[in-house]
């Protein structure tokens, strides 16, 4: 008689990846998991203490997904900073329960906003800001300005992912801009040329 194949661990993560993008991490239990699986309960005991470890795993997954969605999104627009904010937002309206996830959840542990733009991937996205503002803005120019579109692009993100508001890539896009264009105008440091 064969050998029984054997679930491994990223057999697990990537089952638990799958029934949270379907249907939320409140979907994520033993029983879900190992009929996702096909197997018993034990393969998840012998490899995960419980499902809150297993739960850890699958935010970094769906936190390097998101990573991977932004910096690979493809729009009609030029504008390097723009596509990542448009990316944002169709991420929240493709991938609801990743975004609840993500953003909605307790899983996010940055302390302030310096700490959450210099951490992972939000270095390139902070450099795309960088570079738009130019050579002459200070520092911390750019860093208010990033945290006031980081908001701005989460509200719209958020709307997206919890209600079925319509918003078209060309009206983010338009709002992104003119957002971009209101914090340039009121902030110091970076003249609003480099949009």
């Amino acid at each position: 008689m064969p050998p029984k194949p054997t679930i491994n661990k990223d057999d697990i993560i990537n089952a638990a990846f799958a029934l949270v993008r379907e249907k939320g991490i409140d979907s994520i239990n033993a029983r879900s998991l190992a009929n996702k699986l096909n197997c018993s309960t034990n393969p998840l005991f012998r490899i995960y203490t419980n499902m809150e470890e297993l739960k850890k795993d699958v935010f970094s997954r769906a936190d390097a997904y998101l990573g991977d969605f932004l910096l690979g999104y493809q729009s009609s627009y030029d504008n390097p900073l723009l596509n990542i904010g448009l990316a944002y937002v169709e991420f929240a309206k493709k991938e609801r329960n990743l975004f609840r996830l993500i953003y909605l959840s307790n899983n996010f542990t940055f302390a302030n906003f310096k700490q959450f733009i210099h951490a992972g991937r939000g270095e390139d996205i902070f450099d795309c800001i960088s570079v738009m503002a130019g050579a002459d803005a200070d520092r911390k120019a750019k860093e208010d300005l990033y945290v006031q579109l980081l908001i701005y692009c989460h509200g719209l993100a958020a709307l997206a992912a919890t209600n079925d508001m319509e918003l078209s890539e060309k009206t983010v896009a338009e709002m992104l801009v003119n957002a971009y264009l209101a914090f340039v105008k009121k902030g110091k440091g970076i003249k609003k040329e480099h949009v």
